[in-house]
């Protein structure tokens, strides 16, 4: 009986899109059991079900959005308009980033000198639709022949060379 009553919300398989139809079908199924007590066990078994599964629906929702957030910031990072200008301050240039996408994007610049002699990593954050500046003021004083990689949650997303 037990089976017969929690096979619909057993058939879902991680598609929760009919989730709320299944446990109705359920629970229709569940009037059909002529002994309260039975039926009062099997509503109660019927509920954890559907509790255990809503949590997993949202378990699953927060992770597809995690996902498309992770990709909508990993395309604003490869959109980046790169460019330098000289620096009015200090020594060498400075590296302009403009972000044209509606997300900030944060991400570790490590830049290496001519020969690798020397390297400094540095994380940048470019505001939604803004522009973020990486020079002398920053610790780095773009030189020709100096270059960059660019990388997002340890993924590498570009690299710039000077």
């Amino acid at each position: 009986m037990a089976r017969y009553v929690t096979a619909p919300l057993d058939s879902i398989g991680g598609n929760y899109e009919y989730l709320d139809g299944k446990y109705q079908e359920a629970a229709i199924r569940l009037t059909s059991v002529r002994d309260s007590a039975v039926r009062a066990q099997l509503a109660g078994i019927l509920d954890q079900k559907y509790a255990f599964l809503g949590q997993e629906k949202l378990a699953s929702e927060q992770k597809k959005a995690q996902a498309a957030a992770r990709a909508s910031t990993i395309d604003a990072i490869r959109m980046l308009e790169r460019g330098l200008r000289e620096s009015s301050v200090g020594e060498g240039y400075v590296l302009q980033l403009r972000n044209s996408a509606d997300v900030r994007v944060e991400l570790d610049l490590k830049c290496f000198t001519q020969r690798n002699t020397y390297s400094k990593t540095i994380f940048v954050s470019v505001p939604a639709r803004g522009t973020s500046e990486i020079g002398w003021i920053e610790g780095w004083a773009f030189q020709p022949g100096h270059y960059c990689t660019a990388s997002y949650q340890g993924e590498r997303m570009w690299d710039l060379r000077v």
